[in-house]
């Protein structure tokens, strides 16, 4: 099994809140949040091998789990509590980045731990989805 720690970046741009689901060579999905203070996420108890990934952008001002009951006097504000992120940097994805089978995303992971695995998406979907790895695994 794996762990793969990084960042998530869109362009030059730190995606800030939202959630990083892996699909391990075994089918397994395992997810992370992206934590909104500095963009990292661990997911852990994956697959080792080559793993899809598809990122979502959730917006921080919306509830978090709308089957929980309300907060307070407001039934609108359905398990709403202060974001931590500043709304003010959060953007949406293009929705093809939702997917592990549209986002073109995939990275490589050796058992045990991986960090640095870095999850850049370019702000052109025409240039194509990369990813950075760690120097170990990309030094030939």
């Amino acid at each position: 099994m794996s762990e793969a720690t990084g960042v998530v970046m869109y362009g030059e741009r730190e995606v800030i809140c939202g959630t990083v689901v892996f699909v391990g060579p075994d089918g397994m999905t395992k997810t992370a949040r992206i934590d909104p203070l500095d963009s990292r996420y661990l997911v852990e108890d994956v697959g080792a091998g080559e793993v899809l990934v598809a990122i979502v952008s959730e917006d921080p001002a919306l509830p978090q789990n709308a089957s929980r009951p309300a907060k307070g006097d407001d039934p609108d504000r359905i398990n709403w509590m202060e974001p931590r992120a500043d709304r003010t940097k959060w953007f949406p994805l293009p929705l093809k980045f939702e997917r592990v089978q549209t986002s073109g995303l995939k990275v490589w992971l050796e058992p045990g731990k991986n960090s640095g695995i870095n999850i850049r998406i370019p702000e052109s979907i025409e240039e194509g989805a990369s990813v950075s790895f760690p120097p170990s695994q990309t030094d030939s």
